[in-house]
């Protein structure tokens, strides 16, 4: 079940970054990247995984600030959502996707 689960993890990913389904065949009328398809893009990386992997749940949040490029750049917070925040530092790290070459 966990290889069949990766499998369909890396063909998400492979059609996302190749952008299987894309007709338009046009370079300018490439799509902006959805935030939900970026938010997949963080969920399926290595280093998810790897935290996965270990035991552990991934958290991800969409972060805003005016101090960000949000207008090419979506930013997500990475957390350990397994652990108390009483504990200790949950964070994992801060990510960005590129809007227009994710």
């Amino acid at each position: 079940m966990r290889v069949e689960f990766t499998l369909m993890l890396i063909s998400l990913f492979l059609c996302l970054l190749f952008g299987v389904g894309n007709t338009s065949g046009a370079a300018e009328d490439k799509a902006v990247v959805s935030a939900s398809e970026a938010r997949i893009l963080i969920i399926v990386s290595p280093i998810a995984e790897d935290i996965r992997s270990r035991g552990m749940d991934v958290g991800i949040e969409l972060q805003t600030s005016p101090q960000l490029n949000q207008a090419d750049y979506y930013y997500f917070w990475m957390y350990n959502a397994k652990r108390e925040q009483t504990s200790g530092w949950v964070t994992i790290g801060y990510y960005a996707v590129n809007k227009h070459t994710a």
